[in-house]
């Protein structure tokens, strides 16, 4: 098709202004020119650039205007300094960068923007410096850390942040005095404290803190007090509730507290049986 010089014009026009407008040029006028000025002014325009005219220059001018334009560049221009270049701008582009450029240095520099981008990390070239970094930002990326890494005290710095996070504690570690303070921190981290370190004291601080951690309290642990602590802190406890703790003064107890629909029925057949009981 015969390009119109007046038309063309006008399109490169509109890409000056707005590199992203090239998305909506036609592909017969998609010149090499009209992308080398599309990504100046927007690296993200590099997507719209026909693959023939995604050259070295091209690709390397959009990366350094923008680091996520990585995605859009052919495999034979990945280079080492490009992809240092586009990390340097937006950590989250290491997951385009190829294995054989992330290196250590490339790594940091991507987990000291993010942490989550330890998930992009790959196995053998995560470290313990790094794998701290990461978790000191947050807790929550205990979970990408492999197994040698995952020492006492970075399990404590996770721990701290968040103690549900005593999940990928590994067992070791998982001491009496970690759990207590997992507990403090979270309630539902009660779920994955070890038997040995399971105390009355311990289910009362959970639940103290979240009611509904009244479902990971063991039988023996369970008391008339524990329960009203339980519901006066959410309500929606009660469907966990042992009937022989169901009482009405619990009931109404917990009907103080706001009730889904689901458990004004729990509310509703628990009152009945308890007239039933009275019956009997």
């Amino acid at each position: 098709m015969e390009i119109c010089p007046d038309q063309y014009n006008e399109y490169l026009e509109r890409v000056k202004l707005n590199g992203l407008s090239l998305q909506y040029v036609p592909k017969e006028y998609r010149t090499e020119e009209l992308g080398k000025i599309a990504v100046k002014q927007d690296g993200f325009a590099l997507e719209y650039v026909p693959e023939k005219y995604r050259t070295e220059e091209i690709c390397k001018i959009a990366v350094q205007e923008t680091g996520h334009a990585l995605e859009y560049v052919p495999e034979e221009y990945k280079t080492e300094e490009l992809g240092k270049i586009a990390v340097q701008q937006d950590g989250f582009v290491l997951q385009y960068v190829p294995r054989k450029y992330k290196n250590e240095e490339l790594c940091k520099l991507a987990v000291q923007q993010n942490g989550w981008l330890l998930e992009y990390v790959p196995e053998e070239d995560k470290t313990e410096e790094l794998c701290k970094l990461a978790v000191q930002q947050n807790g929550w990326l205990l979970e990408y850390v492999p197994r040698k890494y995952r020492t006492e005290e970075l399990c404590k710095i996770a721990v701290r942040q968040d103690g549900y996070l005593l999940e990928y504690v590994p067992e070791e570690y998982r001491t009496e005095e970690l759990v207590k303070i997992a507990v403090q921190q979270n309630g539902f981290a009660l779920e994955y404290v070890p038997k040995k370190y399971m105390t009355e004291e311990l289910c009362k601080i959970a639940v103290q803190q979240n009611g509904r951690t009244f479902a990971n309290v063991p039988g023996k642990y369970m008391t008339e007090e524990l329960v009203k602590i339980a519901v006066q802190q959410n309500g929606r406890t009660l469907k966990y509730v042992p009937i022989k703790y169901i009482t009405e003064e619990v009931i109404f107890i917990a009907q103080q507290t706001r009730l889904w629909h689901g458990d004004i029925t729990t509310v509703l057949t628990k009152r009945i049986f308890m007239i039933y009981r009275t019956m009997g």
